[in-house]
């Protein structure tokens, strides 16, 4: 009789999560553990609310690491995500994919909308970050999207969406 961390089919099921909390004021989620050995971790960047770190471990092994970076406005500028084995963003031990999505938000009015993101991986041989594709948008003053331009890996052009809106704002 093999012991598994799944519900047993005796009439009666459950499921467990353990969670942890940061105590500094802020109440942050540190960590949630499943019964079945999955563990995810988080950290924060100091005195924030602002995700810094994301690792999903299976039995203690980091399997998964996700790293955020902000602009002055609290905005995601820089998401990567990997298979490595530390928590040190440097540390490639282990990594066999990196994807990296760039951001630039605007910093005029309207402040903080997304209008160009740049996805990349990292080539490990050649230590570099390698552009995969890329989007422009437009936004009008009101903040709505006007247009979504789309570039291949070699920057070339390969096709836009184009929005329109009533007075109501409705697409």
């Amino acid at each position: 009789n093999k012991k598994s961390n799944r519900p047993q089919e005796n009439g009666c099921h459950s499921f467990a999560m353990h969670y942890s909390y940061s105590d500094d004021g802020y109440n942050l989620l540190l960590e949630e553990k499943e019964p079945n050995g999955k563990t995810t971790r988080y950290s924060y960047e100091d005195e924030t609310k602002l995700l810094k770190s994301k690792f999903i471990l299976e039995n203690e092994c980091i399997r998964l690491r996700e790293f955020y970076e902000y602009d002055e406005n609290a905005l995601v500028t820089c998401y990567m995500v990997d298979d490595g084995q530390k928590e040190d963003k440097d540390d490639l031990i282990g990594v066999s994919m990196r994807k990296i999505r760039r951001t630039q938000n605007s910093r005029e009015t309207p402040v903080g909308l997304p209008v160009r993101i740049d996805e990349f991986y990292y080539d490990l041989a050649k230590k570099q970050e390698i552009l995969l594709k890329r989007t422009i948008n437009q936004f009008d003053i009101r903040g709505q999207l006007i247009s979504s331009s789309y570039y291949d890996a070699k920057e070339n052009f390969l096709y836009s969406n184009l929005f329109q809106y009533d007075s109501r704002g409705n697409i």
